[in-house]
């Protein structure tokens, strides 16, 4: 489904390349946060349904948003339907989209009609977690991946989070991506002022050899190192590093900047809440195969929330 084609290749060649012609940050502002004034949380009658309230709740207080709910449970739900919250404001799935059936279509009309920023959507949608695991996204997320107007945040794990998801975020980034300035923004806008907001670089074992494979075909006598590599993808990023210490310095919250080398990555597991933080953040170029590939290998395997920011 993720293979890139010759052309995409050469497109991460010549990205690559690049990235060692980096020069001078100048001057670089705090970022302009992005905050959802309008949520739509979707509620698919699972367990994930509480968690998903909880979330959304904390938002609402300290942001003062507006929410809806979409509730889309059915009969066939395992778990006990949770009462819908008064601070809410109730969609009726009948009237939204009729003539189409799909969950996917019904949220998207909604996304649409109610005018949201943000959506909220259980993953999998209409499944059990526990017997789906990282097996499977599912084909509601899926679509709403492919064609969602606004950022999506997807609940994983039904367990209760000790505090504010939004008091730990980590943003990953794999290389140059065109999303990484508005997922900034986004974690800027939603990070708890008191919490910490982390940029991981993420440097892949087979981005590495494409480096020095480009490399080492126009200038056979330079050698490339995991090091070279890191410090020029640390420069394609100095500006986004900049303003995000700025920002973090105006806000009030922690930040840091960290670069993992093939080999040192901890692997994500569905079952260890702790083997991730709170929320994690994607920058999601919907045009990239490898930015899919990593967007949706992130969710499946996560069991925190996962943001997902995307640019078309």
């Amino acid at each position: 489904m993720f293979e890139p084609t010759q052309r995409e290749v050469d497109n991460t060649l010549e990205q690559s390349m690049a990235m060692f012609q980096r020069a001078e940050v100048g001057e670089v502002p705090a970022l302009e946060p992005r905050k959802p004034g309008r949520i739509l949380l979707v509620l698919d009658g699972f367990a994930q349904d509480e968690l998903g309230i909880g979330i959304v709740d904390r938002l609402r207080q300290r942001l003062g948003c507006q929410v809806a709910i979409l509730d889309l449970g059915t009969a066939k739900s395992t778990s006990k339907h949770i009462s819908i919250p008064d601070w809410s404001e109730q969609l009726d799935p009948d009237s939204i989209s009729p003539d189409q059936p799909e969950p996917y279509e019904k949220i998207l009309a909604a996304v649409s009609d109610w005018q949201a920023e943000l959506a909220l959507v259980p993953c999998p949608f209409g499944r059990d977690f526990e017997s789906i695991g990282s097996d499977s996204t599912g084909t509601v997320i899926d679509v709403l991946l492919a064609r969602s107007p606004v950022p999506v945040l997807t609940t994983r794990a039904p367990f209760h989070p000790k505090g504010d998801v939004f008091s730990r975020m980590r943003i990953m980034l794999f290389g140059e991506n065109e999303a990484a300035a508005m997922a900034a923004r986004w974690s800027v806008g939603l990070v708890h002022p008191e919490g910490s907001l982390e940029l991981v670089l993420i440097v892949e074992e087979e981005f590495y050899e494409n480096v020095r494979e480009a490399m080492n075909s126009i200038k056979p006598d330079v050698k490339i190192s995991i090091e070279s590599l890191e410090n020029a993808l640390v420069q394609t990023h100095a500006r986004l590093h900049v303003a995000l210490q700025r920002s973090a310095a105006k806000l009030g919250f922690d930040y840091s900047l960290n670069v993992q080398p093939p080999g040192e990555r901890k692997p994500l597991r569905v079952d260890d809440p702790a083997s991730t933080p709170p929320l994690l953040v994607l920058a999601h170029e919907r045009t990239d195969s490898a930015s899919q590939g990593h967007v949706s290998s992130y969710i499946r395997n996560s069991p925190n929330p996962v943001l997902i920011i995307h640019v078309d």
